[in-house]
């Protein structure tokens, strides 16, 4: 079985762990994991969660939306087979469910979050969104 996206990029797998990750400051490195998993470069995923590729660290709110993404593209490479191209299109195509805004763009909040993960959700189980 595959490992998850979580464990591949090397982030706690406990939520209280992840948590005191994120409050002390994830590894801006962490960006160029993902984008290796969705094969771009790690100045797109950096610049999607609004942090500058040469940081050390990522603020407890940039890396609270970077953990958002890892999730948010853990599910989507479930749902679209691992095919990279279409993670990495769906998340940048403006979506008539979110108000035609790129999905990306929603993740800097838990309220954004929901929203694209309740779209996603939808999606994966084929519910009308």
């Amino acid at each position: 079985m595959m490992k998850s996206l979580i464990e591949r990029l090397g982030l706690p797998h406990s939520h209280k762990s992840l948590h005191q990750a994120t409050i002390t400051g994830l590894p801006v490195e962490l960006t160029s994991r993902l984008a290796e998993e969705l094969g771009i470069d790690a100045c797109v995923v950096a610049g999607w969660i609004g942090i500058a590729p040469e940081a050390s660290l990522m603020t407890s709110a940039k890396g609270d939306a970077f953990c958002r993404l890892a999730n948010l593209v853990d599910v989507l490479m479930s749902v679209l087979e691992s095919d990279q191209a279409a993670a990495t299109r769906w998340l940048t195509s403006p979506n008539i469910a979110l108000g035609n805004v790129q999905p990306v763009s929603l993740l800097s909040t838990e309220v954004g979050g929901r929203a694209v993960r309740q779209v996603m959700l939808a999606i994966e189980y084929g519910l009308p969104v």
